[in-house]
């Protein structure tokens, strides 16, 4: 009797991995843990001189974070980066915004003046890594409108649009 049903718990142990869920946590389903710290580069188009860098903790609990610095139009710009990530899509999508200033002294007295703001969105999509790459990789796309600190609506005109690739650099958020 032992052996029959030794024999039964084999056959009943392999035909249920034929039914076994296929993929794992970058399968096609199930929601993926994006928690970690997250950089990467923002390329301009083709003679527009536009090059950013960013990074990006994503938290248990809460908005993404980071550093967005970009160079634009000749301009050095420093802000930063409030995003959501959402683990089933595999997704981070962000709101970018970073200021250039103009620091002057006269007669002891430092004015710090904003002279451009950059504002925009990112939005790109989070998948495994492959080769010597461990963690996940970005790519995706930012569009990132300049104004001067005067002008309450930007003009579309001045969309610039980057191609966003990136990294996981720990599976650890900071802070």
């Amino acid at each position: 009797m032992k052996i029959i049903l030794a024999s039964l718990m084999c056959f009943v142990l392999g035909a249920s991995q034929c039914f076994a869920i296929k993929g794992g946590p970058w399968g096609g389903g199930g929601s993926t843990s994006l928690l970690g710290n997250f950089a990467g580069v923002m390329e301009g188009e083709l003679g527009s001189n536009g090059l950013g860098i960013f990074t990006i903790n994503v938290p248990q609990n809460g908005l993404a974070t980071g550093v967005f610095l970009i160079f634009q139009s000749g301009l050095f710009l420093m802000g930063d980066i409030q995003a959501l990530a959402d683990g089933h899509r595999k997704k981070i999508t962000g709101l970018l915004h970073a200021e250039a200033t103009r620091t002057e002294v006269h007669a002891g007295t430092v004015t710090t003046t904003i002279v451009a703001i950059a504002d925009g969105q990112m939005r790109v999509n989070v998948s495994a890594g492959s080769g010597f790459t461990f963690g996940a990789t970005l790519t995706g796309t930012a569009v990132v409108n300049e104004h001067g600190p005067d002008d309450p609506i930007s003009d579309p005109a001045n969309d610039q649009t980057y191609q966003v690739t990136g990294f996981q650099q720990s599976a650890t958020p900071s802070g």
